[in-house]
């Protein structure tokens, strides 16, 4: 088995988005995070013998870790905008007439 380290910077990807990266990619290796400083974190993969090589999934992190990161980001941008078109479409279902 080898192993391949990379630095994440935690002020442009949070914590939860590498932990969802990682458990989206448990199966093809073995990643483990430790928290190094407030605003990084040391990301280390693990390569499993009868999956893709080392290189491969790292990159695949990478590029999955940045698709969640901004997904992440949209859902907080619109998070009150969708709560608002919750409310209102509640309050026209409680006030329609039956």
């Amino acid at each position: 088995m080898s192993d391949r380290e990379i630095r994440v910077d935690l002020r442009v990807h949070p914590l939860l988005a590498i932990q969802k990266t990682a458990a989206a990619l448990a199966e093809r290796c073995v990643i483990q995070i430790t928290i190094l400083e407030p605003d990084a974190a040391m990301v280390r993969f693990t390569d499993r013998a009868d999956v893709l090589a080392l290189p491969d999934s790292v990159a695949s992190f990478m590029s999955l870790l940045h698709d969640i990161t901004l997904q992440e980001r949209i859902a907080d941008q619109t998070k009150e905008i969708r709560a608002a078109l919750i409310r209102a479409a509640f309050t026209e279902a409680l006030t329609a007439p039956k």
